[in-house]
């Protein structure tokens, strides 16, 4: 197995790469790590980082690999200041890449909401801020339109966690035409823009705004005067973490994540809407199972280079709070222009993963950018964490090198359990067989898994481990050990 290891003050960096564009990228750091965007050009992924919980402020750096992972240049942005965040990139073309994220001289000091041009080298070749009254900026979006930027973000005075909604209109040399500041105060944040086929409006897509909104999930039609002009409510209790792509001239493609509340229980699914232009919804699917929650990723979950395979990507098993003692999984799905899913695989399930971000990638392929959070070894620390696959999902390696993580057509959990145990499994092995054994080797119960989320009793199975397999066309397409506790 390939292994190159970067070291760095306070930073290690443990490299694993594939053959035929996949891989895995860790990345481990003394501070805690979050991925905030990534970006392709023709030769390069980047992507930037920002530590959490670092004193005397956050900072930003920004990691440029080629597309088999390896990593060429690390650089962090504008180190001499107290707070740096770059939010989001975009590819320019042409060596160039914008930034868009804030930072502060001091604790106290304003805001800056700051655009930054960088060349392919990760050398500033161009900056612009504008002072604000904001302490923190957050969710910061960016849709870049025929002859500028539209900018829409969530800022906190003192009031944390109450945001405001604002947005900006830049021209393509980064001034700012004009700004706003939206007078509702709230747990309010902007997910997604996207511009109306003419570029005259926009649609922002909000969670939050309050009753005068309607619905907990709003979509807003803002004009370039910046002006509310009108608003629709996201229907089915969609809100949070949406992606917006058009899929066609009459309609786009909606993600979120689905609150279900039934008999007192609530779970959380992924879910996917086509709209059209109207912001009327035409069908809606949701992914996930009843008995574990699954949320989309938190910054992008939803892209597609052809819309006969589209990446629909959130984590499996999470739980509210970033360090918690749990195994999840990155959980990705390919669909065609039907919505019609093509397969699911499962990343993970060793450690506490979270998605922050997917990209289709050119070759068409998928990357996911996240953490891993191990908590037998860290405490409050997360690793970022990078996984490119292919077009089947998987991470191909040559020879003896097999992946860290583990691919999965089928889950199960949980894991240890009790009484029962499910098995969550994709389309592509519909009718695959599920086998569990003692460790004698003998047979205890077998089942077809003809279903998303198969449960199977085990009441009457003793304590202990049970080796189990699942074979799909006389294939073994998954294997592993389940314990009742």
């Amino acid at each position: 197995m390939k292994t190159i290891a970067f070291t760095f003050t306070f930073l290690i960096i443990s490299l694993i790469g594939w053959a035929q564009q996949s891989f895995e990228l860790l990345i481990e750091d003394s501070l805690d790590q979050m991925p905030t965007s990534v970006i392709e050009t023709d030769k390069y992924y980047f992507f930037t980082e920002s530590y959490v919980f670092y004193y005397p402020g956050t900072k930003t750096n920004i990691y440029k690999t080629d597309k088999d992972g390896n990593i060429l240049k690390i650089q962090t942005i504008k180190p001499d200041q107290f707070d740096f965040v770059l939010s989001v990139i975009i590819n320019e073309g042409n060596n160039k890449i914008t930034g868009f994220g804030f930072q502060k001289a001091a604790e106290d000091s304003p805001l800056f909401f700051t655009i930054l041009e960088i060349d392919e080298n990760l050398s500033i070749l161009n900056e612009k801020k504008y002072e604000t009254d904001f302490y923190w900026l957050s969710y910061i979006n960016v849709e870049k339109y025929y002859n500028g930027y539209m900018i829409v973000g969530n800022g906190n005075y003192t009031s944390y966690p109450n945001y405001h909604l604002f947005s900006y209109l830049v021209n393509s040399t980064y001034d700012t035409i004009r700004s706003k500041v939206y007078p509702e105060e709230g747990i309010i944040y902007a997910f997604d823009i996207l511009p109306t086929h003419d570029n005259n409006n926009f649609k922002v897509f909000t969670r939050g705004l309050g009753p005068p909104f309607g619905a907990v999930g709003q979509i807003l039609l803002i004009d370039k005067n910046l002006n509310r002009i009108k608003y629709t409510e996201i229907p089915e209790y969609v809100f949070s973490y949406m992606d917006a792509k058009y899929i066609d001239d009459a309609h786009y493609l909606l993600s979120g994540k689905k609150d279900i509340i039934d008999e007192n229980r609530q779970t959380t699914k992924l879910a996917l809407m086509r709209m059209d232009t109207a912001d009327v919804m035409q069908e809606i699917h949701l992914f996930g199972s009843e008995d574990t929650i699954t949320y989309p990723g938190f910054y992008s979950n939803l892209d597609f280079v052809d819309e006969n395979a589209i990446y629909y990507a959130g984590v499996k098993n999470l739980a509210f709070n970033y360090y918690t003692p749990v195994d999840s999984w990155f959980f990705l799905n390919k669909l065609n222009s039907n919505l019609e899913v093509q397969w699911q695989k499962f990343y993970g399930g060793d450690a506490y993963y979270n998605l922050w971000n997917v990209l289709a990638t050119q070759d068409g392929g998928c990357l996911m950018a996240g953490t891993r959070y191990d908590y037998i070894t860290q405490t409050n620390l997360r690793d970022l964490y990078i996984l490119k696959v292919d077009a089947n999902g998987l991470i191909v390696g040559t020879g003896e090198e097999l992946p860290n993580i583990s691919v999965q057509d089928a889950i199960v959990y949980p894991n240890p359990g009790n009484e029962y145990f499910h098995v969550q499994s994709g389309p592509q092995i519909c009718g695959a067989l599920f086998e569990l054994f003692d460790l004698s080797g003998n047979l205890v119960l077998t089942t077809t898994l003809d279903e998303r989320v198969d449960t199977i009793s085990t009441i009457r199975l003793s304590t202990g481990t049970y080796p189990y397999r699942i074979t799909f066309d006389n294939k073994i397409v998954g294997s592993g050990k389940w314990v009742k506790q």
